[in-house]
């Protein structure tokens, strides 16, 4: 379902979030550009958390969406067990709103495959703590940070060493092996 808005007031869209609950065939729910901001996110985690609607995609680009909107969405976001693709594309997301989105990575009952956060403003800081989370997780297959940051060489094995550990055979086994694809078209290091 794409909701577009015109000239719908916040109230109403919070409306429409709420009546979305009524609707148990919903797999896809698409909100983009629609200044959705923190009221908007708090209507979406009451929404998932409370749902028991089979949601598989949720997508939020172009919005408002700050830090403060990631902390709200994540009382939703940890509950759904069904959510297997994320975009908050084109936002205002830093490095504190990668620590919530951290959480959701390591939390054992995520179900996320794709998380799309490309042209936010994490940062190199926000960068690192996705690399640390992907530490722990085994589901996400796809992570795109492209145009929110340029991580030097030298910061690259943070990413290499949850990736493929070498230093030892059992490090290597038990790296991250999920990860398909980790869009952030920086300057790779050769090896």
């Amino acid at each position: 379902m794409l909701i577009s808005r015109n000239e719908m007031e916040d109230e109403q869209l919070v409306d429409v979030i709420d009546a979305l609950g009524a609707h148990p065939q919903l797999e896809k729910l698409e909100f983009p550009r629609m200044s959705i901001g923190r009221i908007e996110c708090r209507a979406l985690a009451d929404f998932l958390r409370n749902t028991t609607i089979n949601l598989q995609e949720l997508n939020l680009c172009h919005n408002d969406i700050d830090d403060e909107c990631v902390d709200a969405l994540l009382g939703g976001l940890l509950t759904n067990a069904s959510l297997s693709i994320l975009n908050l594309r084109h936002n205002r997301i830093v490095s504190r709103g990668c620590q919530s989105l951290a959480a959701l990575l390591v939390n054992p009952s995520c179900s996320l495959e794709e998380l799309y956060l490309n042209s936010n403003r994490i940062g190199d800081e926000g960068a690192l703590i996705f690399a640390n989370a992907m530490a722990s997780n085994r589901k996400l297959k796809t992570l795109n940070l492209y145009g929110t940051v340029i991580i030097p060489a030298k910061e690259w094995s943070s990413f290499s060493k949850v990736l493929c550990d070498t230093s030892s055979v059992t490090n290597t086994y038990l790296s991250n092996h999920t990860l398909e694809s980790l869009d952030m078209r920086s300057n790779l290091p050769a090896d």
